[in-house]
């Protein structure tokens, strides 16, 4: 049955952005509104005459002084859309169960379904916010005509999965974006204030996107130790910046950041401004693609044939691969026209005029003859499946066609299996030092022996467990806790007969390293420099 979630994207290309609600804001301040109240159907205005005064509603009088709607509604504006977005949700829900009651007794369209349906419901439109000039220092080309203001906490595990989501964006509008990081470091989030500062810090030393990304690559252990550790990596001055860390040197630049998003009514994060426009909560690449696109389309930096559209050719999407490596996701499409399936990797051609131009985990987006085109994942009776943007696991999505051993001769095993593969998202990503690397696997040895054989045995192998290592330089340089289960180092699996975490260490570039602990799978990321 096709969920109504899934024609999200054809309904916000329905929509549109709007351009014209603009909620001002100059030096962190808030200016006032009047809202307009729109005169009855039935209301005349007196022939020979133009009525331009605009129709004020007030709501209270204080010490005969008025209040109107707008005086209230300056403050709040934010929290207003955020109910007007739920009402949205609500109706989609509503609105999703009769499409499906639709579809279930409709059996004569079970080829193509979609072609049934025809959805005219549009989200609210978001307020835009006009920020202020700031000298803070942008992630990206400082020329881009499209910035997006990131308002996060660092101890967020929201905003740890929203990393990915910033990187595959740098990536797809690479010139055309940049970044600009606010501080609201939430008032459960004991160290967000102390990693707030340590990010700032590291600016001193030209490397704040680094450390950044470090923070992120493990929220649990923020702590002035934990700084340091990634400033060593990083090369830092290590007296410098511990003199910055101590002295809480950019308190109140992260206080103003505070209140700025006080006075704007923000809530909990991440939340995000893109050119201004309200984009609450965590989403998806392509939930952003929309806005992005939206604004570089407003501004006319893109050429018209280039907006992407939802395509009409003949070609379902199967299932996706997504890896932190571009050049090694895959997409699986299968030819309506010729009823061949066949696996493509980006800048790969699906027929002499379709080239593939990005993988995502719920769509790809095509070159279709000079125009971008997307094609959304589909499930086995043509429906869009679209994962939750919260959820942090799902790194292969596969659809679930019957049959599908027969209809192509290039599926791997993994993909012809019907079960959902899944896996850690990353978060942030650690640099580490080759040269303090090689000088640690001097000592493998000895680093070796705090590996034990776990109890647990699988097909004749024990899994290996860490013990006793609080105080070894190497593993906490990793993040890694004593009773850590080591499960996976990139793709090969850990035991007692096979431990490719050495090998790794010294021949590959990009590690990711997945640990059991206490029970919760933990994912790390590191960069050899």
């Amino acid at each position: 049955m096709i969920k109504f979630k899934h024609f999200a994207y054809c309904i916000l290309i329905l929509s549109g952005c709007d351009s014209s609600t603009d909620l001002s804001t100059k030096d962190h301040s808030l200016n006032s509104e009047t809202q307009h109240q729109e005169l009855p159907e039935n209301t005349q205005t007196p022939q020979g005459s133009i009525d331009s005064t605009p129709q004020i509603k007030i709501v209270a009088r204080l010490a005969g002084k008025p209040v109107s709607m707008a005086d209230i509604d300056t403050g709040i504006k934010l929290r207003l859309f955020d109910l007007e977005w739920r009402k949205y949700e609500l109706r989609r829900t509503a609105l999703n169960a009769k499409i499906d009651t639709h579809l279930l007794h409709n059996e004569n369209l079970n080829k193509r379904p979609e072609e049934s349906v025809e959805v005219y419901l549009t989200p609210p439109k978001p307020p835009r916010i006009q920020f202020p000039k700031s000298k803070r220092q942008v992630k990206g080309n400082p020329d881009a005509k499209v910035t997006l203001a990131v308002f996060c906490s660092y101890q967020s595990s929201h905003c740890a999965r929203l990393q990915p989501v910033i990187h595959a964006l740098e990536e797809q509008y690479k010139g055309a974006i940049n970044f600009s990081f606010y501080d609201f470091p939430q008032s459960f989030h004991r160290y967000a204030m102390s990693a707030a500062n340590a990010v700032h810090c590291a600016t001193e030393f030209a490397a704040p996107w680094q450390f950044q990304s470090a923070i992120y690559a493990d929220i649990s252990q923020l702590d002035n130790e934990r700084y340091l550790t990634i400033a060593n990596q990083l090369g830092f001055d290590k007296t410098a910046f511990s003199n910055c860390i101590n002295a809480f040197k950019y308190k109140h630049q992260i206080e103003a950041d505070i209140s700025f998003g006080q006075q704007l009514g923000l809530g909990n994060v991440p939340i995000l401004f893109i050119n201004g426009l309200y984009v609450k909560g965590p989403q998806t690449v392509a939930g952003f693609s929309y806005y992005i696109d939206e604004e570089l389309s407003r501004l006319n930096t893109v050429n018209s044939a280039k907006k992407p559209v939802i395509t009409q050719l003949p070609i379902r999407l199967l299932a996706t691969y997504v890896s932190n490596r571009a050049e090694e996701s895959t997409a699986i499409v299968h030819d309506l026209e010729t009823d061949q399936i066949h696996t493509f990797k980006v800048d790969e051609h699906l027929s002499d005029n379709i080239k593939l131009v990005s993988i995502e985990e719920t769509r790809i987006q095509v070159d279709h003859k000079g125009q971008l085109q997307f094609i959304f994942l589909k499930d086995g009776l043509g429906s869009q499946a679209q994962t939750s943007s919260d959820d942090a696991t799902t790194e292969i999505i596969a659809s679930e066609p019957t049959n599908i051993e027969t209809r192509g001769p290039l599926l791997s095993n993994e993909a012809k299996t019907t079960k959902k593969h899944r896996e850690l998202k990353q978060g942030g990503e650690m640099s580490l030092s080759s040269t303090w690397i090689e000088a640690q696997l001097s000592q493998r040895g000895e680093l070796e022996k705090f590996f034990y054989a776990a109890e647990h045995e699988v097909e004749g192998v024990h899994l290996l467990k860490l013990n006793d290592i609080d105080k070894q330089e190497f593993y906490k340089t990793l993040g890694l806790q004593s009773g850590d289960v080591i499960l996976r180092v990139n793709e090969e699996f850990v035991h007692d007969a096979h431990n490719p975490l050495w090998d790794a260490l010294q021949n590959e570039s990009a590690i990711k390293l997945l640990v059991m602990r206490k029970g919760y799978p933990v994912r790390y990321d590191y960069k050899i420099k």
